[in-house]
């Protein structure tokens, strides 16, 4: 989402699992991890990185809520 006049930027990664498991690889939390970073440098909040297989989804954020 981008709004000029409030500079109001938002990033959310989606990316598919080929194999059809929606389940986070160890690269797949690196990666959540390194956008989280750069996301902050930056200034532009990171609101999800979301897996998509093909029985379902999995949602990094929602994953981190539910764990603490």
């Amino acid at each position: 989402m981008f709004q000029a006049k409030n500079k109001l930027v938002q990033n959310e990664h989606t990316h598919f699992h080929p194999s059809g498991d929606s389940s986070p690889s160890e690269e797949d939390k690196a990666v959540t991890k390194r956008l989280d970073a750069a996301s902050e440098i930056i200034d532009i909040p990171l609101l999800d990185h979301i897996i998509i297989g093909k029985y379902g989804s999995f949602s990094m954020k929602r994953q981190k809520e539910s764990t603490g």
